[in-house]
C-alpha cells in the first residue's frame, strides 16, 4: 500500500465511523479505475505499434501487382490478405454457425446431398474439417452455403 493510502486509512480510522466506510468505498473505486486505466494504456500502446499492413501483406500485394502488371490489383490483394488474416476466423465461425443451425433444424436447408454428410461429420466431431473440404472442393456446396443458408438456421 502506498504511503498516501496508508495515511488516508489512518486519518479515516481516527475520524467519524462512516468516514472510514466512505473512504474504503472511494479506495475501491480508485482501484477499479486504475485497472481500467492500465488496460487502456496497454491497448493504446499496442495499437500504436500495430502496422496497417504486415510484411506478408506487402509481399502478397507486390507479387499480385507484379504478376498482373497493375498496381491497383496489388493494393486490392494486399488489402484482401489483411482482411482475411485479421477476420478470416470470424467469417468461418459465422458460416459454421449457419451450418450447425441448419443441421439442428433437421438439415433440410442443406439439401439431401449435403445434409447427411454434414450430420455424420457433426456427430463424429469433424464438422469444421468436412465443411472446409467441401467449401474448397465442391462449388455447389460453397454456393449453397454462401447464398441459401438462412442466418437463423430455420428454413
Amino acid at each position: 500500500m502506498s504511503p498516501v493510502l496508508k495515511e488516508g486509512t489512518a486519518a479515516a480510522e481516527g475520524g467519524a465511523p462512516d468516514a472510514l466506510t466512505h473512504y474504503k468505498g472511494l479506495k475501491g473505486k480508485y482501484a477499479s479505475f486504475e485497472t481500467a486505466s492500465k488496460a487502456a494504456r496497454k491497448l493504446g500502446a499496442s495499437q500504436e505499434k500495430n502496422r496497417t499492413f504486415s510484411p506478408t501483406d506487402y509481399i502478397v500485394g507486390g507479387a499480385a501487382g507484379t504478376a498482373s502488371m497493375n498496381p491497383v490489383t496489388g493494393l486490392a490483394v494486399a488489402t484482401g490478405n489483411k482482411v482475411l488474416r485479421e477476420r478470416g476466423s470470424a467469417a468461418v465461425a459465422v458460416t459454421l454457425d449457419k451450418v450447425a443451425k441448419a443441421l439442428e433444424a433437421g438439415g433440410q436447408a442443406l439439401g439431401p446431398k449435403w445434409g447427411p454428410i454434414l450430420a455424420k461429420a457433426a456427430k463424429n466431431g469433424h464438422l469444421a474439417a468436412v465443411h472446409a473440404a467441401l467449401m474448397k472442393n465442391q462449388p455447389e456446396y460453397a454456393e449453397l452455403v454462401g447464398a441459401n443458408l438462412p442466418s437463423g438456421g430455420a428454413p
